[in-house]
């Protein structure tokens, strides 16, 4: 702990200044009690035990593949046509990054979300956002992006998990955007 403080009144900046001064005038109970202490948090998936995304192709160059991982960390991934990985594959996530998502997708209303999303344009892809929590499952089909911002956010968000995902199948990714 001392070794943080050190390295973070190096750069202290105004904020950072206020809240060590803080800490140094609060008791040592008052800051075990209003202090995040990472090991004292219990890690939650809000009741949400699998996330899934599925992307459909269009006319164009769309990738489409199928993403869906568990609150274990594990996933199953297979991608088709202009997607980065094509194939089927499996490998994990970090259960922490899971645990955020989740609550992120249920503080923001996925569940009350309608299921249905579209416009009325042609040579569009659909997005198909998947949870089960609580053992129920809800899926949303939101074709040319027509949902609300938070369902496009969640979405993003889904795809952002395989950035540091470990696949375990030993097949590189391969560029098929011809």
């Amino acid at each position: 702990m001392v070794l943080s403080l050190v390295c973070s009144c190096s750069f202290a900046g105004e904020i950072s200044e206020i809240y060590f001064k803080n800490q140094s005038t609060n008791s040592v109970e008052d800051r075990r009690n209003n202090r995040a202490v990472t090991s004292d948090i219990v890690s939650t998936n809000y009741g949400i035990t699998e996330i899934g995304i599925e992307r459909s192709g269009c006319f164009g160059s769309c990738p489409a593949y199928t993403f869906i991982v568990k609150s274990d960390g594990s996933f199953h991934y297979k991608g088709e046509n202009y997607a980065e990985r094509k194939g089927d594959f499996t490998g994990t996530i970090s259960v922490w990054e899971f645990n955020n998502l989740a609550q992120f997708i249920k503080e923001s209303g996925f569940v009350d979300l309608k299921d249905t999303y579209m416009r009325g344009i042609t040579d569009s892809s659909t997005t198909y956002t998947m949870i089960v929590m609580n053992g129920k499952q809800k899926i949303i089909s939101d074709y040319a992006r027509s949902g609300p911002t938070k369902l496009w956010a969640i979405e993003e968000l889904i795809d952002h998990l395989l950035v540091g995902a470990k696949w375990i199948d030993s097949k590189k990714p391969t560029d098929d955007k011809k």
